[in-house]
């Protein structure tokens, strides 16, 4: 691996998918972000056989919801160890349940404010890429962190 985490964000809110993107770059973390706006275009995404190494997923979604996509990621041998983090406004605690009882490592409610949602953004993608022991990869060891500009 060359160090570069691959990112699949699921994300339907042109705003919010901006300000997602914005505050990884501002991380300084080394990734590859891919965005798609649509439950449907993500399936599609996940059945390539370049495999993402984390999966941000809103839950309200077109063509196909996010909590469907992650029922079909989990019911995937090749899909259901890559690490599938909720990133949504949903205050739910049934959209919680739902997504702990489909196998989500986290659900996590976007901050509002670009700073919370950059402590967010780089906590979680630090955590998952380079704390955790991903059980399909190993670690990236080598994970570039680079400062922000």
């Amino acid at each position: 691996m060359n160090g570069e985490a691959d990112i699949l964000l699921v994300e339907d809110n042109r705003t919010d998918a901006e300000l997602i993107a914005e505050a990884l770059k501002d991380s300084g973390l080394s990734h590859r972000l891919d965005i798609v706006t649509d439950g449907a275009e993500a399936i599609k995404v996940l059945k390539e056989p370049e495999k993402p190494h984390l999966v941000l997923l809103d839950l309200n979604l077109p063509k196909k919801s996010g909590l469907e996509v992650l029922k079909v990621m989990k019911r995937s041998p090749k899909l259901s160890l890559i690490p599938t983090i909720i990133l949504t406004n949903s205050k739910s605690k049934e959209d919680v349940a739902k997504c702990y009882r489909a196998h989500c490592n986290a659900y996590i409610r976007k901050p509002i404010g670009f700073d919370a949602l950059l402590t967010v953004i780089e906590s979680t993608i630090r955590f998952w890429l380079r704390t955790a022991t991903l059980a399909n990869e190993p670690p990236i060891s080598k994970l570039t962190i680079r400062p922000p500009e």
